[in-house]
């Protein structure tokens, strides 16, 4: 009989809210514990502040060659140096991988090092987001945290070691590739000397058979100079790579910054900027409701084990 009514009472609201009743202390201390431990996450655990940049790759005017991209491409692309006609494939191509490049251990480490706080990479990696515009060609760097100061000198320091780490990397391809293009010069000139000397060879052998011709038919001297065809092309291809390579050097030892300094920030990290993506209100609810869905459960489990030992 008494196992039948225990039964009734679980089955029925009128049950329900009896048992509710009884073991009103159970349920009360459960709820307050829960709900107490839903608002100190919420507001000391869980708020979460946000702060945005924006860079892109500048567009300030640069040296774009087709010819450049004809003899050395490899290094061309290296230094960014775009080519006019893909320009906008180019600079999506350029933007794309700054997600991961932002997220790379030596920038992480960097970004860890100046703030001084006991964030880890992984947590560090998963505060950051990054939305491409790739119309625009603009990337927006979003730094979240638990503080506003903490996401402003994530997006600080991190947008600081991203350019500077560019910044070394274009600085390292603009050596190298100042240092192929006056070993190159040196190697065009030599030719251009051998070429030089063949042709006059050629010249001063066509003008010696050409008299031969004229004073065996007793047509007097008649001067005529000629080149080799041949050679005249090869002359001609050499010295516009020469052109090339000589416009390029000095345009390029007169505005290093144009080479080296790529990354433009269009907005800065501001304090005033930062914005609060915390849901009081949600984190709130979903307390109340766990803490009413525990004290439920205890509530019931005490009248359980309670009338078990009667």
């Amino acid at each position: 009989m008494s196992n039948n009514i225990h039964s009734v009472e679980q089955i029925t609201l009128k049950g329900f809210f009896s048992v509710l009743n009884k073991r009103k202390i159970a349920f009360i201390i459960t709820f307050l514990v829960i709900f107490a431990f839903g608002l100190i996450y919420t507001f000391i655990v869980a708020p979460e502040y946000g702060l945005s940049s924006k860079i892109r790759i500048s567009d300030r005017n640069i040296y774009y060659n087709k010819e450049l991209y004809k003899y050395f491409p490899e290094d061309a692309d290296n230094l960014w140096i775009i080519p006019e006609d893909k320009k906008i494939d180019y600079v999506v191509g350029k933007l794309d991988p700054i997600s991961l490049e932002l997220k790379a251990a030596n920038i992480l480490d960097d970004v860890i090092r100046n703030i001084g706080n006991d964030l880890t990479k992984r947590k560090l990696s998963k505060s950051i987001d990054t939305h491409i515009d790739r119309g625009l060609g603009i990337v927006t760097i979003t730094a979240y945290a638990k503080t506003p100061e903490l996401a402003y000198n994530i997006n600080k320091h991190l947008i600081n070691a991203y350019i500077n780490n560019k910044k070394l990397y274009l600085e390292d391809s603009y050596n190298s590739f100042l240092k192929i293009i006056d070993l190159r010069i040196e190697e065009v000139e030599d030719e251009l000397d051998f070429l030089s000397v063949k042709a006059e060879e050629y010249a001063i052998d066509f003008a010696i058979k050409w008299h031969d011709e004229m004073d065996k038919l007793n047509l007097g001297k008649l001067e005529l100079s000629f080149i080799d065809p041949i050679l005249a092309k090869d002359m001609e291809s050499k010295y516009e790579e020469y052109v090339v390579l000589i416009n390029t050097r000095n345009i390029m030892l007169n505005n290093k910054e144009l080479f080296t300094d790529r990354i433009e920030i269009l907005e800065k990290p501001e304090l005033y900027n930062i914005q609060d993506y915390s849901n009081y209100l949600r984190n709130i609810l979903l307390s109340a409701v766990a803490a009413l869905v525990f004290g439920i459960v205890i509530a019931f489990l005490v009248n359980y084990f309670k009338s078990s030992t009667k």
